[in-house]
């Protein structure tokens, strides 16, 4: 097991030094959001898939790495484009990506729902299905990308035999990395399309020469193989302590800042309280759930009601870790007692909120994402700045005391 562990440890000094060497400029880091899914992610895969000298291969490329299709055989000059359309407008909504086209003798209808962190519509993909079973196709396809695979609310899709799930780190990447070797021809294009490759390695966590020696390492033998499969639990177990670390010191936290509010009526609510299937408490078993991919454990937190308005009702404070959204707080809607009517023709507080750039949506009234080193949470991956924050007391008690500085702030926004 020394010596197992050892080779895997000389496997990542090499590619940290390695990474260490790489600049650290990165156009799309310079001039956006590297998270930014409609500015930059959808635009981008649109204008690949526009490109006038490559659009044929880059298109057949995606094809067949999302598994459309599957023949070998299959050229560019097989392919006829119909269309590329971003943000489509159709009569029950807007799609993030839509293209038609035939390969041989079939047509292909293909809609992408780009989601990094964001939340899905009421019925969004039922929609887009709809829409897509109307379409004079013999192949029609519903995408829903994210960042690592997940899966649409089942408010959002109520059918997911009818859904395609891909993701930046897998699809998307082995894509763009194929692309790459097709633009070779082409350098200006393909610096682009590198950098937007090492961009996806570091959003998603993975890097993908990195990835490719410990899998060879792995399938050396079977003794090697059998070894790394050993660890998952305890890899599993690791993630959920150091995730239970940062709950438990931010309700402590949380717990303080609210009892230094004078005056404040509020109740924390408690963990066994029927609070509606949306509304979990973070726990060690329903953390340990989410890793293991099981149901009812893609969203969990802390909730706190607070009474002092009157004119507005029961409002309902709540951190939340979605994995399709990552951490994010703010007022729900989607708590017993919320008047949601009321909430929601809070004009006066709605304009406040909205000019400290708080959102809106069907499920919240004024959120806004929670973020460490400028990066959204990421606790499936638990990147390396994630988990030296979480193993280290000092620093992660400065995000905790960071976090309940932003929420306070919130908080006075609503009780003035």
């Amino acid at each position: 097991m020394y010596q197992f562990f050892n080779e895997l440890k000389l496997i990542y000094n090499k590619y940290k030094l390695l990474n260490g060497m790489k600049s650290d400029f990165n156009i799309f880091y310079q001039l956006l959001n590297p998270y930014d899914e409609v500015n930059l992610h959808s635009k981008l895969i649109y204008s690949i898939l526009n490109d006038c000298k490559f659009k044929k291969e880059f298109m057949l490329s995606f094809l067949n790495t999302t598994g459309i299709i599957s023949s070998d055989n299959v050229s560019p000059s097989d392919l006829k484009i119909i269309d590329v359309e971003r943000e489509k407008y159709f009569p029950n909504g807007r799609m993030d990506l839509f293209f038609s086209c035939w390969v041989r003798d079939k047509k292909y209808v293909i809609i992408i729902e780009n989601k990094i962190f964001a939340s899905d519509q009421y019925e969004q993909i039922d929609r887009y299905i709809e829409f897509a079973n109307q379409c004079s196709a013999d192949i029609r396809k519903v995408f829903y990308l994210t960042l690592l695979g997940n899966a649409p609310s089942e408010d959002s899709a109520s059918n997911l035999d009818q859904v395609n799930l891909i993701s930046y780190k897998n699809e998307i990447l082995t894509w763009i990395e194929n692309c790459i070797k097709i633009s070779t021809r082409d350098p200006a294009l393909r610096e682009v399309l590198i950098q937007y490759s090492d961009l996806l390695e570091k959003i998603t966590g993975k890097d993908v020469d990195y990835t490719m020696d410990v899998m060879n390492f792995l399938l050396e033998s079977p003794e090697n193989f059998n070894m790394a499969n050993s660890i998952q639990p305890a890899i599993i177990d690791a993630k959920t302590n150091l995730q239970m670390r940062f709950w438990t010191k931010l309700e402590e936290s949380l717990d303080k800042m609210f009892k230094n509010f004078p005056g404040l009526n509020y109740r924390k609510t408690d963990r066994d309280e029927n609070l509606g299937s949306v509304n979990p408490w973070y726990s060690k078993t329903i953390i340990k759930n989410y890793y293991n991919n099981m149901k009812n454990s893609s969203c969990y937190g802390v909730m706190y009601y607070l009474y002092n308005r009157d004119d507005l009702g029961d409002l309902c404070f709540k951190i939340e870790y979605n994995k399709s959204d990552s951490l994010f707080y703010g007022l729900t809607f989607q708590a017993p007692g919320v008047n949601i009517d009321k909430l929601k023709s809070a004009s006066e507080l709605k304009n406040k909120l909205a000019s400290c750039d708080y959102k809106f949506s069907n499920w919240w009234f004024g959120w806004k994402y929670l973020k460490v080193n400028e990066k959204y949470f990421d606790f499936i991956n638990m990147d390396p700045d994630l988990v030296n924050i979480l193993m280290d007391e000092d620093k992660l008690n400065d995000l905790i005391k960071k976090i309940t500085t932003e929420v306070e702030t919130f908080i006075h926004i609503i009780l003035d």
